[in-house]
């Protein structure tokens, strides 16, 4: 994997930004492609969003969880609740002293659950790559991966 250098450019255009937002909203819509797939399943695509979430992160704390999906605290409790229920995920201590604090990490079984979903979305993903000429397809990736580390740095 490439490693791109960070560069801070303040020569970003109004016009560059209005085309990133129109890409990333077609990008947006591309990424349902996979719904099927999540549907087949027993959960919806808010609990698919949040252990998603949880995968990435190190046990998110439910206010993490609540930042990320854009939910209110009690909507993010209700959908760990039915994750918990289903056996994919699970609340744990927090390493603060304060009992209120919890954290959510998966289990096993989400664990696979994910694993699962992941390879059935693999025939879609590279039919969609496949249409990208051959000589691109690197470019598009680094691309996409650089734009992801600089939401991450900025956002």
């Amino acid at each position: 994997m490439t490693q791109l250098p960070i560069l801070c450019d303040a020569s970003a255009t109004a016009a560059q930004a209005r085309e990133l937002n129109e890409l990333l909203a077609a990008v947006g819509r591309l990424v349902h492609l996979g719904e099927d797939q999540i549907c087949c399943h027993d959960i919806t695509m808010s609990e698919f969003r949040a252990l998603k979430t949880i995968e990435a992160g190190d046990m998110p704390a439910m206010q993490e969880l609540v930042d990320a999906l854009g939910l209110s605290k009690s909507g993010a409790t209700r959908v760990v609740d039915r994750l918990e229920a289903k056996g994919y995920a699970r609340r744990v201590d927090d390493l603060h002293d304060d009992a209120r604090f919890k954290s959510v990490r998966l289990t096993a079984r989400g664990t696979a659950l994910l694993q699962t979903i992941a390879q059935e979305t693999i025939p879609q993903r590279q039919a969609l790559l496949n249409t990208i000429p051959a000589d691109q397809r690197q470019i598009v990736l680094d691309g996409l991966r650089a734009l992801t580390a600089a939401a991450r740095r900025c956002c």
